[in-house]
């Protein structure tokens, strides 16, 4: 009895024991569950702060947005209390419970850590994210957590470890692309000037949240059925499947519409590439990725089945990527667009009126990078880095303009060539219809420089210079009731800025309305002596001083696309020449030799030399048209009026002083000739510059803090790593034995004391070892530590606005 007593004992003690034991494991595996359960909150954490870090830097966002917009995410992703920790500073050695700590990394190409997110603050790593010039194409967040206990602290065990590592780059376009298009051309569109009333227009206040990086306050409603830019010009809908175009009322394609629309959109589910024209054209290199240059199928109705869709984005504030086109081919359902690039707007407000539709956008991003959760790669020993150390000191030179005291205001006198062969196409004798002859290439050019003259630079600084400039308008080419080939006076010089601006917006039209001109208009040859001789008048009869008694520069612009044919020596009721009144089609001619003949050539109608010599020397009562033109414009800038010529169109190979145009406008790039509508556009905005002269110019050297440097391999071309210097201007970074190339920049940078706040890109080097600035500094690293000489950068004015002030 005894013994059984002492069994039953031990019994119950070890039963006790054991549900001891078994409490203490079923709490270990609640608590492990749980703690498995917070790794993977800090897993969903990491990935998706990674990747709105990396949205944040495909927008040009500053370094302290990045990191906020990673931490902002990593909350509203479950973790619990949040902290950042340098990579280099490891985690705590004593660390609280429940705390997410978290590294944040940029990343270089191979996959190694170039810096700490935040490190720079008012830095922009990503000046461009889609560029080939940055190699900071990764961000990485890494977190670790102790997670607390409750039942395995009974066995000594108060915390878990967990932690998690997710990192985003540039990928393919997958998901958050809506099928709508555009066409390019809105993009490209200069709203001060070109006749598309959708492109982008400078707004403000279009409440979109704080932190959105790349906002420009651009705004566009683009219309259904809008023909601005060539049909189809407006926005359209189009489809991921290439193939099929299953439109029956709420069927099949009105339910894949708007799953395109829903959510991030279902362009993951698959892309099918629709076929490109059988000449000039390919799809993109990616078969199934959508990308640049893919040809993408058109989806026809379906607006009206959009409105849950469309309200879920504006109410959310989405940044959705579109994709943008730049050719069509086609018709209707079986239309296909050519991508040419992907934007990022907002949808802000939409109108469901059939063809009358309306989707208003802003505009976030005009170059949009895709974003994808993607581990980098890791090439070479990327455990232990090179040892040797390349210091370089690196300064920038800012750049800067106040307006000069004294400010020079102008009368400019604008002749413009109406001669039938205004009516012409750019680039060919032959006929053309609006919008595409040479008189609809050039009103829109001397649109833009009427509103520079007497618009932007009248507002007071810094927006303008308060100038009081002046304009008056002549037109040559016509035929009056006499048969003559005359100028006309259009518009004359008018102290009322406001009357000018109306007289010419009815003559040239404005930026909603170009101006038709009617080919009647535009009869007749070229009488430029006449066009500059009414000039003159209307110069020398106007004001001397402007209304602070400064004296006022007298100015001629010529705008013609040929040569000057008909005589006008600028003598008052000039008698005729020839038998016939002031023109040049008569008889007797006279040939290259300069020698009179009765036989009429029409081919001697476009030869320089006769223009310029015919009749001969031995008949001074007659003056030859090149002859003349070049005697009226001499006599004037005997008076102190400049000149300045722009040739546009078709010359056959003529060249400024076979017009002799270099006579009529002398001085270094007085007299020009465009090859293009663009170069024409840039040609007389450079002559705007000229008539300028209103700034002095500034500079300061600093250390260039926060500018990206990048280093590349000579032998390969390969990236090493992009870099920033410290607050010094000192850069450092750890580099092999080799040849290599240096390349630095600093985007956008306002001079700290420039009135016009303006933003300037600096990415031209200059140093000891070299004598002229060059954007790259070749060096040979040696197998020790290097200091290179002091390095400064400099405006890159090519790449910069331009340095004329107002700018």
């Amino acid at each position: 009895m005894k013994q059984s007593r002492v069994s039953t004992g031990q019994a119950i003690i070890l039963i006790a024991v054991f549900i001891l034991i078994l409490i203490a494991f079923a709490g270990l595996t609640v608590d492990v569950g749980m703690a498995y359960g917070q790794q993977r909150t800090n897993q969903a954490a990491a990935n998706a702060g990674a990747v709105a870090g990396m949205n944040s830097a495909v927008l040009n966002a500053t370094d302290a947005t990045i990191s906020k917009v990673i931490a902002d995410t990593m909350t509203l992703n479950g973790v619990g209390k949040l902290e950042f920790r340098k990579f280099d500073s490891g985690w705590p050695a004593e660390r609280e419970k429940d705390v997410t700590y978290y590294h944040a990394i940029y990343l270089n190409v191979t996959g190694e850590r170039l810096a700490d997110v935040g490190a720079n603050p008012s830095s922009r790593p990503f000046a461009v994210a889609a560029s080939a010039e940055t190699t900071a194409l990764y961000i990485q967040v890494i977190t670790s957590e102790d997670v607390g206990t409750t039942f395995a602290s009974v066995v000594g065990v108060p915390k878990l470890p967990v932690g998690a590592q997710g990192a985003a780059g540039l990928g393919d376009c997958l998901t958050g692309i809506y099928p709508v298009t555009f066409h390019q051309k809105y993009l490209d569109a200069d709203p001060t000037r070109d006749p598309y009333p959708n492109a982008p227009k400078i707004v403000e206040d279009m409440n979109l949240p704080v932190g959105d990086p790349g906002w420009a306050g651009s705004l566009m409603e683009i219309s259904r059925d809008s023909t601005d830019v060539g049909s189809p010009g407006g926005f359209l809908f189009i489809r991921w499947n290439g193939d099929k175009d299953d439109d029956g009322a709420g069927g099949k394609g009105a339910l894949e519409l708007r799953n395109g629309f829903t959510g991030s959109g279902n362009l993951a589910l698959g892309f099918s590439e629709k076929t490109p024209p059988p000449t000039g054209y390919t799809n993109g290199p990616k078969p199934r990725i959508l990308e640049k240059g893919d040809w993408v199928a058109s989806k026809t109705g379906m607006a009206a089945t959009l409105k849950d869709q469309f309200d879920f984005h504006i109410n959310n504030k989405t940044i959705m990527i579109l994709p943008i086109h730049d050719n069509v081919t086609g018709n209707g359902a079986n239309s296909a667009f050519r991508i040419s690039q992907f934007v990022k707007v907002r949808l802000l407000a939409y109108k469901n009126q059939g063809q009358k539709s309306t989707l208003t956008f802003g505009l976030v991003a005009r170059n949009a990078a895709c974003v994808a959760s993607t581990p980098p790669p890791c090439s070479g020993d990327c455990e232990n880095p090179p040892v040797n150390k390349l210091t370089v000191t690196l300064d920038e030179e800012l750049l800067w303009y106040n307006p000069a005291k004294g400010v020079s205001n102008y009368d400019i006198a604008i002749v413009q060539d109406y001669s039938a062969s205004m009516h012409f196409c750019w680039a060919a004798d032959v006929g053309c219809s609006f919008p595409n002859r040479r008189i609809d290439k050039a009103l829109p050019v001397l649109r833009s420089f009427v509103y520079e003259m007497l618009v932007r630079r009248a507002k007071p600084f810094p927006e303008g210079i308060g100038a009081q400039n002046r304009l008056a308008y002549v037109t040559f080419g016509h035929k009056n009731a006499d048969g003559k080939v005359v100028a006309k006076q259009r518009i004359a010089f008018n102290d009322n800025t406001a009357t000018t601006l109306a007289e010419f917006k009815n003559l040239i039209g404005d930026t909603t309305t170009p101006k038709d001109v009617a080919p009647g208009e535009m009869n007749g040859n070229t009488p430029t002596a006449d066009g500059l001789a009414q000039a003159i008048t209307l110069l020398n009869n106007g004001r001397k001083v402007d209304s602070n008694g400064n004296p006022v520069k007298l100015v001629v612009l010529l705008i013609t696309d040929g040569l000057t044919n008909v005589r006008f020596d600028g003598k008052s009721g000039s008698v005729s020449q020839y038998g016939v009144p002031n023109t040049w089609f008569a008889t007797p001619r006279c040939g290259e030799d300069g020698k009179k003949t009765n036989q009429r050539s029409d081919i001697d109608m476009d030869n320089p030399f006769v223009q310029a010599t015919c009749p001969n020397k031995g008949n001074t009562s007659i003056t030859p048209p090149i002859q003349a033109a070049v005697n009226v414009a001499q006599a004037a800038q005997a008076n102190n009026i400049s000149f300045f010529a722009v040739v546009l169109g078709f010359q056959d190979g003529r060249t400024i002083q076979d017009l002799q145009l270099d006579k009529i406008a002398p001085g270094e790039g007085n007299a020009v000739m465009a090859d293009s509508p663009a170069q024409l556009d840039n040609l007389v905005k450079a002559i705007g510059q000229k008539l300028g002269g209103a700034c002095e110019e500034y500079t300061l050297t600093r250390p260039a803090a926060g500018a990206s440097v990048t280093i590349y391999q000579q032998e390969t071309g390969a990236p090493v790593g992009t870099f920033s210097p410290n607050s010094n201007g000192i850069l450092s970074a750890e580099l092999g034995p080799g040849s290599y190339r240096l390349e630095a920049a600093h985007m956008n940078v306002v001079a700290p004391t420039d009135p016009l706040n303006l933003a300037r890109n600096y990415n031209l080097l200059t140093t000891t070892a070299m004598n002229i600035p060059s954007p790259a500094l070749n060096f040979v690293m040696p197998d020790s530590n290097y200091t290179h000489d002091k390095v400064t950068l400099n405006l890159n004015k090519a790449t910069s606005p331009s340095a004329s002030c107002p700018k």
